[in-house]
C-alpha cells in the first residue's frame, strides 16, 4: 500500500511527501502507509490534512484507473472520467481467446493491450446512456446502457526511462524544449496526460479535460479569394473557409508532415478535448460520439516554455499550468452561442497582458471561456444524381422482354414535382401474380423521401377482346355428309303393341304446315311392332314450298 515514490532532491534521496512534511533523509518514513482493514484516515491523512488523489500536493504513484474520478450527467447521458486508463484502444477485447491474446503473450509489449508510464495510463472516458438496455455479467435491462469509450490517439503516458539523459529522451520523445535541468524533467516529465482527469456533458456535447497534456494543434483555414464568408455566421451554403487542423501529438503527424517539428511543446500545458454526439447512421438513427476538436489555452503566453538552466530559473512559463484541470460546459439556447466553455488553468502565472510582479503571482491561475456555434445542417435538397428505375413484369421477366414495362427516372434539382407515366401489356404467370422490381440510388448522406423519386402508383385493367362489329352467320353449303351405317333402334316391351312417339321438329315458317291439334309443330308418326326390327328406320322430310332456310338451333358442341 505504499504510494510513494523516489526522487533525487539536492542529492539527497526523498520522495514528494519528505518534502511537502518537510523531513529529512534519515527520517523514519514507514508510518506512512494505507489504513488498516478496518478503514478511517491514513497517517498520510492525519499529517498532512491531504489525500494521495489532492493532486495539487502529490504526484507520485500508481494509484490504479481512477474510474469515476470525475463524473458529469445531463439529459440521460453520463460520462464518466477515468485519468490513469491504460488501454490504449477505445474498442473492447471480447472473448477469452482475445483476452489471452491480448494480455497474456509474453516478449511483445506491442500485443499487451495497454501502455503505461510512471503513474499509469493515459485516462480514458465512458458514456452510458439510461435505456433501460444495460446489462453486466449478471444482470440484463438494467437502467444504464454502456454506449462508448473515448479515447484519443493523441494522448501520452509520462516517461519513466530518462536515460541517456533526461534532456535527451525528453527532446527524443517530445520535442526540443529551453528545460535543460535534469530535476525540473524527472519531476514533471514523468507525468501522464490524465485524460478524463475533468469531464462534463450537455445534451450532444461532451468536454475532456486532460490537464497534463504537452503538444498543440496547427489550424489551417483556406480561403477562396475575396468570397469567403465568416465561418461563425454563415453555412456551408456560403463560401466559407475550409478548415484543416494537425495534432503534433500524434507522432506520425510530427515526422512525416512537418519533418519530427513538435511545434511549442510545452510540458503539462494542458488541453480539453470536444465531443459531438453525431448521427453516423442517418437511415438507421445511429448516433455516437466523434472527435471535433482539441482545444488550448489562448491568449497573452498562454504557451511559452520555462527557460531552465542548473538550478536558476531564467524566466516564467507556461509549463505546468493544467489548462482542462476543470471543464463545465453549458448550452445557452442563444442565437449567438450554442455551447459555452469555460476551463480552468489554476497554475497559469500571467495576466491578459503585461508582467505580474516578480514576487507574489506566481499559480495564480486563469480561466478560459469558449464559444461553440455549430453550423447548421446542409440543407437537404434535391440531388440530380438521385434516380430510380422501376419494372412490372409477370410472365416473362427476361430484360428486354415486349412482356416488360419499365422506366428510370432522375432526380431534378430545381422546380416543382414532375409526374412520369408509363404503359404497356403485361401479361400475368400461370398463378395470375404481376410482379414490380425497383432499384435506385441518391448520392446525398441525408435526405428525405420529398427529395427522391419514388412511384406512386400502379394501375391495372383488364386487357378487352377485340371488338367486331358484324353478323356471325353458321352456313352449310353443299350435301349433308352421307351416312356411314344404320341407326338401329330397339324397343323393349310387350310382344304386340302400337307405340306412338312424338319426334318435336320446331321449325317456323314452313309452308302447309299450321298449328292447330298440333301445336308442337311438326308430328311425325311411326308405327311399328314391338320387338327387334332387323330393318332400317328412315325418316324424311320433303318440302317443295320452303321459302326460308330449315334454322337449327344448337346449344354446346
Amino acid at each position: 500500500g505504499d504510494f510513494l515514490d523516489i526522487v533525487t532532491y539536492n542529492g539527497g534521496i526523498y520522495t514528494d511527501y519528505d518534502i511537502l512534511l518537510g523531513l529529512d533523509k534519515n527520517s523514519n518514513r514507514s508510518f506512512i502507509v494505507d489504513a488498516g482493514i478496518g478503514g478511517g484516515l491514513n497517517e498520510l491523512m492525519k499529517i498532512a490534512n491531504a489525500d494521495y488523489l489532492d493532486y495539487d500536493l502529490f504526484n507520485s504513484g500508481c494509484p490504479g484507473d481512477l474510474f469515476g474520478y470525475s463524473v458529469a450527467i445531463d439529459n440521460g447521458k453520463i460520462i464518466v472520467g477515468t485519468p490513469y486508463n491504460a488501454f490504449h484502444s477505445e474498442g473492447a477485447i471480447s472473448g477469452v481467446s482475445g483476452i489471452v491474446q491480448w494480455h497474456e503473450i509474453k516478449n511483445d509489449a506491442t500485443r499487451s493491450g495497454i501502455r503505461i508510464g510512471a503513474d499509469g495510463g493515459a485516462g480514458a472516458a465512458f458514456i452510458f446512456e439510461k435505456t433501460n438496455n444495460g446489462k453486466n455479467v449478471i444482470e440484463e435491462f438494467l437502467p444504464w446502457e454502456f454506449k462508448q469509450k473515448i479515447k484519443p490517439n493523441s494522448i501520452n503516458v509520462g516517461i519513466y526511462d530518462f536515460s541517456p539523459t533526461p534532456s535527451q529522451k525528453l527532446t527524443s520523445l517530445r520535442g526540443p524544449h529551453q528545460i535543460n535541468d535534469s530535476s525540473f524533467i524527472s519531476e514533471y516529465a514523468r507525468r501522464g496526460d490524465r485524460f478524463g482527469f475533468s469531464v462534463d456533458i450537455a445534451y450532444d456535447m461532451a468536454v475532456v479535460g486532460a490537464p497534463n497534456h504537452s503538444f498543440e494543434t496547427l489550424h489551417h483555414h483556406i480561403y477562396s479569394g475575396s468570397t469567403a464568408f465568416q465561418r461563425k455566421s454563415f453555412d456551408a451554403k456560403f463560401d466559407i473557409p475550409k478548415h484543416s487542423f494537425y495534432d503534433l501529438a500524434d507522432s506520425g503527424i510530427r515526422v512525416n508532415t512537418f519533418g519530427n517539428n513538435s511545434g511549442t511543446m510545452t510540458l503539462n500545458n494542458g488541453a480539453v478535448y470536444n465531443y459531438r454526439n453525431e448521427m453516423v447512421n442517418f437511415n438507421e438513427r445511429i448516433q455516437r460520439w466523434i472527435f471535433a476538436e482539441k482545444m488550448l489555452a489562448v491568449g497573452y503566453k498562454s504557451r511559452v516554455q520555462t527557460a531552465l538552466t542548473t538550478g536558476i530559473l531564467a524566466a516564467s512559463g507556461s509549463d505546468n499550468d493544467n489548462f482542462g484541470a476543470s471543464v463545465c460546459i453549458d448550452r445557452p439556447l442563444r442565437g449567438d452561442s450554442d455551447y459555452t466553455l469555460i476551463a480552468g488553468s489554476p497554475n497559469h502565472d500571467w495576466p491578459t497582458s503585461g508582467d505580474h510582479p516578480t514576487k507574489g503571482l506566481n499559480n495564480a491561475g486563469a480561466a478560459y471561456t469558449f464559444d461553440c456555434v455549430l453550423r447548421q445542417q446542409i440543407p437537404s435538397i434535391q440531388n440530380s444524381g438521385g434516380w430510380i428505375d422501376a419494372h412490372v413484369f409477370g410472365n416473362k421477366q427476361e430484360s428486354g422482354s415486349t412482356d416488360r414495362v419499365g422506366l428510370r427516372v432522375y432526380q431534378n434539382s430545381s422546380g416543382d414535382s414532375l409526374e412520369y407515366v408509363v404503359s404497356g401489356i403485361v401479361f400475368s404467370n400461370k398463378n395470375g401474380d404481376i410482379f414490380l422490381e425497383a432499384s435506385g440510388f441518391d448520392p446525398s448522406t441525408k435526405g428525405f423521401v420529398a427529395h427522391r423519386p419514388y412511384i406512386d402508383n400502379i394501375k391495372f385493367e383488364l386487357f378487352p377482346g377485340t371488338e367486331i362489329n358484324n353478323s356471325f352467320n353458321l352456313i352449310t353449303s353443299g350435301r349433308p355428309v352421307a351416312m356411314s351405317g344404320d341407326m338401329k333402334l330397339s324397343l323393349l316391351g310387350p310382344d304386340r303393341a302400337n307405340v306412338y312417339n312424338t319426334l318435336g321438329l320446331y321449325n317456323f315458317g314452313v309452308s302447309g304446315i299450321v298449328s292447330g291439334e298440333n301445336p308442337s309443330g311438326l308430328s311425325l308418326f311411326i308405327s311399328a311392332p314391338s320387338g327387334q326390327s332387323s330393318e332400317s328406320l328412315n325418316l324424311s322430310l320433303t318440302s317443295t314450298q320452303t321459302t326460308n332456310a330449315l334454322n337449327l338451333r344448337v346449344r354446346g358442341y
